[in-house]
């Protein structure tokens, strides 16, 4: 339960910045469940168990809760994280990259897309190896880090470079911690799995085309043996020998 409140106190400290643009309302019941994690943390999901334990703490409580931050959730808050957001991360040599590239992580929701190659997995797992100091998918497949990690025509791997925008505004570097930033990663892009759904994929559609073939084969042979046995046909050919009539009679 620990990480979970470490992760709740992190959205109530963000909730409360002057540009969340959360309402008073929203504030004081954020308040109000941090208050009472434990017992909120203890009770189920399942049947609305959850949602009639949070309705009766409003009920009670929400119109004498502040709106305002508690100072000692700020503190924890501040102790905890030494920064408030990513800012850059330089990536390279490193997995699929070659040469140092940079990456601005300046905004609240940063995208990457491309196709298969482009680098993806290998910014994911730097940004990964930057907060957590090791990358997963490696241990998984025991694979040594300085194998797993380095680039292929370099023959080495440089460890990304994250910095990061403490609460006074300044850029700092970001230190790996995995127990302090764990949570960061809920779901990762992992290529290979996409390419074996994409693999499933064409084997099916290529299956169902042949299906389709032969099942349009199979009605053509029989519509040919349905005319054959219904029809009398004579070919009477003429010279030129390439030339040649048909007369059917039914």
């Amino acid at each position: 339960m620990t990480s979970a409140l470490q992760d709740f106190q992190q959205f109530v400290h963000w909730l409360h910045r002057p540009d969340s643009g959360a309402s008073d309302d929203a504030r004081r019941f954020a308040n109000l469940v941090s208050e009472n994690f434990p017992a909120v943390a203890a009770s189920s999901r399942q049947r609305s168990q959850r949602s009639f334990v949070l309705s009766e703490l409003a009920r009670l409580s929400l119109p004498a809760t502040s709106p305002a931050e508690p100072v000692p959730q700020a503190a924890e808050a501040r102790a905890g994280w030494a920064f408030r957001k990513l800012h850059h991360l330089t990536v390279g040599p490193f997995r699929g990259f070659r040469q140092p590239e940079p990456f601005e992580l300046q905004k609240r929701i940063v995208m990457f897309y491309g196709p298969n190659g482009s680098g993806k997995t290998s910014l994911c797992e730097a940004l990964e190896f930057a907060l957590l100091g090791a990358v997963d998918e490696g241990d998984i497949k025991r694979i040594a880090a300085d194998r797993y990690l380095s680039n292929s025509h370099e023959g080495r791997f440089a460890r990304p470079v994250l910095l990061a925008t403490d609460f006074d505004g300044r850029q700092v570097p970001v230190m790996a911690d995995a127990d302090a930033y764990r949570f960061c990663f809920v779901e990762k892009n992992r290529i290979d799995a996409f390419s074996r759904i994409g693999m499933a994929k064409g084997l099916l559609k290529a299956s169902m085309s042949s299906i389709s073939k032969a099942t349009a084969s199979a009605r053509r042979v029989s519509m040919l043996a349905d005319f054959a046995f219904s029809t009398r046909c004579t070919v009477r050919t003429f010279r030129p020998a390439s030339s040649a009539k048909v007369s059917c009679d039914r």
